[in-house]
C-alpha cells in the first residue's frame, strides 16, 4: 500500500521513503534510516486521509541527533509560533529512537499554528 511523503515542496505517493525521495527529484540522504540515533520526524495534515499520514521528508520534517538531549531540548523548542516559521498549519511530530534500524516513539506532539 502506498503512503503519502512530503518531498521537494510536493506531496508524492510512494512504498517507502526511498522509493519517495526518487519521485521526488531528491538523493536519500546518508543517514537515512539511521542506524542508531534520534530522529524529529514531522507528520502534515492529509484532509485525505483525515490523519497525520503525510511523513515529511524535507529538511525541516526529518532532522537526525546522536544523542537523546540535543534531540529532545530541540522537541521541546518546537511550539505552535515555531511550527508556523516552519511553513505548517497542523503538524504532528514525533521523537524517535532508532537502534539497529528499528524505530520506536519516545515522545509525540500535535500543534496548531
Amino acid at each position: 500500500m502506498k503512503k503519502s511523503f512530503y518531498v521537494n515542496g510536493k506531496v508524492v505517493q510512494a512504498e517507502n521513503a526511498e522509493e519517495a525521495f526518487e519521485k521526488g527529484g531528491a538523493s536519500v540522504p546518508e543517514n537515512y534510516p539511521p542506524d542508531k540515533g534520534f530522529v524529529i520526524q514531522n507528520y502534515r495534515w492529509s484532509e485525505k486521509d483525515d490523519d497525520f499520514s503525510v511523513e515529511d521528508l524535507s529538511e525541516n520534517g526529518y532532522r537526525v541527533f546522536d544523542e537523546w538531549v540535543p534531540a529532545e531540548e530541540y522537541f521541546q523548542k518546537l511550539n505552535d509560533d515555531a511550527i508556523s516559521r516552519l511553513g505548517y498549519r497542523q503538524v504532528r511530530i514525533d521523537l524517535v529512537q532508532y537502534h539497529f534500524h528499528n524505530p520506536r516513539v519516545q515522545n509525540s506532539k500535535i500543534l496548531i499554528a
